[in-house]
């Protein structure tokens, strides 16, 4: 009976452990994403919106020619355009590895088919705009 029972209270402790990990990973998964700087961002021209419920828009002279749909995994973004005259529709998500210096936000491209989102996107710095 006794060692059924640490048996049992062996199977306990696995458990709780593995349940502890899966919400400490969890948790910094969300931590990842509430690093990455939602906000707007300047380059050269262009004006990169980031919306708190995962949509994006790129603007030009402040007319608006992308909008689309981002998420966040760690330190990658996937853009997906749904949307506007420079949007590359019709392919797949460009994945890109995202850094912010707390002033500009750079991309990296890790995979993309849409060479003007490659270019708009890893052409310069996007500097943060003050409100």
């Amino acid at each position: 009976m006794v060692k059924q029972a640490k048996s049992i209270f062996s199977l306990l402790c696995v458990l709780s452990t593995l349940t502890s990990l899966i919400c400490v990973s969890s948790l910094c998964e969300t931590r990842a994403q509430d690093k990455f700087p939602m906000g707007t961002y300047v380059g050269g021209n262009f004006t990169l919106t980031f919306n708190s419920d995962g949509g994006h828009s790129v603007s030009v002279n402040e007319k608006v020619v992308v909008k689309g749909t981002y998420t966040i995994t760690k330190d990658q973004i996937a853009f997906t355009d749904k949307e506007g005259e420079y949007a590359c529709t019709g392919t797949e998500a460009g994945r890109y590895k995202w850094k912010y210096d707390g002033k500009a936000l750079t991309f990296n491209k890790l995979e993309d088919d849409c060479e003007g989102r490659i270019n708009g996107l890893t052409g310069q710095p996007w500097e943060k705009k003050e409100k």
